[in-house]
């Protein structure tokens, strides 16, 4: 019909249909032609692609997903169209990119096919992060794909994703493999409303996520329902999950099954599960946010320590439920006016089994099994740990002296309602501490 056009180069199929009202500068910012068509480039007019459902294809704009070519030009010009409320699909195919930047972008979504059958790859020798979106933007959805950031062919501290100072952002649906450095890295101003949910990250350099760096006033910042495994390759200690800021976390599996790093072959030395760092005092009463149902299933061995669980001595104002550790040192509590409900250690290999040097926590449920020679002790109040409530314990298989040792200056806490089945010691040091309600086997 008069006014239409089919274009049938691969990839790029569809119907245009011609709008003499199309000005100059707007076909200018599609010189890829994905969306606009013009005949002539210094004057008004083009033909515009008959697009339903407010999306675009990455592939309209040239992208090939082949594994092959350099789709980083292509993906990019497509993002500039959709930066006006497009949606951006890359169909099934693995594209390579030098690194893809969002800054200043808003209301973009980027959707794969699918994490097994859309994957965004960063060219060998790239100094950038896979997707990066440092200049603050808002309203940006990244999901449904694999970023593979392919450490072995790398020398940058390349991320999969990176962004600071950004509002309302979502990573849906995706799982992020063999970055140089962190998996998700929220490093750069102030981060709010960001939302990181039904993940996979496996093998990176650094950190799994990273928010600890720039800002502890970030706020709204929800980690949900992922498994992070093999953080750490390249650098040590490094932490699966590491908060700065008031954040909501629920649902994590943290996994270290390697011992050796793949690529430089070197054994992989300390690490950490889950860290929890300072909020910004003006949260006030927010304080530092609430974290559930985080398994830690094993770390990796070394002669450095580590462990699954740390709060920072400024962290305030936080829950932390449901917490599981197996064959590793279960943590160091810090910080104040913190509560923990229900932590579990296993197999704690080496060590001590849990350590608290904070003031005013509550630790309400705690499950602490060691393997008969390690840990060396079950739970050690430090020094200057004051005003702390442990109840409702269950302590065995422990291979020193004391189940609980209350050392100098660890003053005024309380021992509660609790179990110690293989009759070791309750060493107390300190000053106007209180053991109610402890059965001990034998002393």
């Amino acid at each position: 019909a008069a006014g239409f056009m089919f274009l049938g180069a691969p990839g790029r199929e569809g119907w245009f249909k011609w709008n003499a009202a199309v000005t100059v500068a707007t076909h200018q910012q599609d010189p890829l032609n994905g969306l606009y068509v013009p005949p002539n480039a210094a004057a008004d007019g083009a033909w515009v692609r008959i697009a339903s459902g407010g999306y675009l294809s990455a592939k309209w704009f040239g992208a090939v997903g082949d594994g092959i070519a350099d789709d980083t030009g292509a993906i990019a010009g497509a993002l500039a169209i959709a930066a006006g409320g497009w949606k951006l699909c890359l169909p099934s195919g693995t594209y390579m990119v030098s690194g893809i930047l969002m800054d200043a972008l808003d209301n973009v979504r980027i959707e794969g096919a699918g994490r097994d059958l859309t994957t965004v790859k960063l060219i060998g020798g790239s100094t950038t992060n896979v997707f990066g979106i440092l200049g603050g933007a808002s309203n940006i959805r990244i999901s449904d794909m694999t970023i593979d950031g392919d450490r072995a062919n790398q020398t940058a501290a390349a991320h999969g994703i990176r962004f600071g100072g950004c509002d309302s952002v979502t990573i849906s649906n995706v799982r992020i493999v063999k970055t140089h450095s962190y998996g998700i890295g929220v490093q750069a101003g102030t981060n709010t409303n960001i939302r990181i949910e039904d993940f996979e990250i496996d093998e990176t350099g650094a950190d799994g996520i990273d928010l600890k760096d720039k800002n502890s006033a970030n706020k709204e910042i929800h980690i949900h329902r992922g498994t992070i495994r093999n953080w750490g390759m390249r650098l040590t200690p490094q932490v699966a999950v590491d908060i700065r800021g008031k954040a909501n976390v629920s649902g994590l599996i943290l996994d270290h099954t390697l011992v050796n790093d793949p690529v430089s072959g070197s054994p992989i030395a300390q690490q950490i599960g889950f860290r929890l760092r300072n909020s910004d005092p003006t949260n006030g009463p927010e304080g530092s946010g609430t974290f559930s149902n985080i398994t830690v299933l094993q770390l990796p061995p070394s002669s450095t320590l580590s462990y699954a669980l740390d709060t920072g001595p400024d962290c305030h104002n936080f829950t932390i439920s449901n917490f599981v550790s197996y064959g590793c040192y279960l943590g160091v509590l810090r910080g104040t006016s913190g509560l923990f409900n229900n932590l579990s250690a296993e197999d704690v290999p080496t060590g001590d089994g849990l350590s608290i040097s904070g003031s005013n926590l509550i630790v309400n449920g705690l499950k602490l099994i060691g393997t008969g020679s390690f840990p060396t002790t079950g739970v050690d109040f430090e020094p200057g740990a004051t005003g702390n409530l442990l109840t409702n314990f269950y302590i065995d298989g422990i291979g020193g002296t004391n189940a609980i040792r209350l050392q100098a200056t660890a003053d005024g806490n309380l021992i509660h309602n609790g179990f110690v089945e293989s009759g070791k010691n309750i060493g107390n040091s300190g000053s106007g501490n209180i053991l109610r309600g402890v059965i001990n086997e034998d002393n």
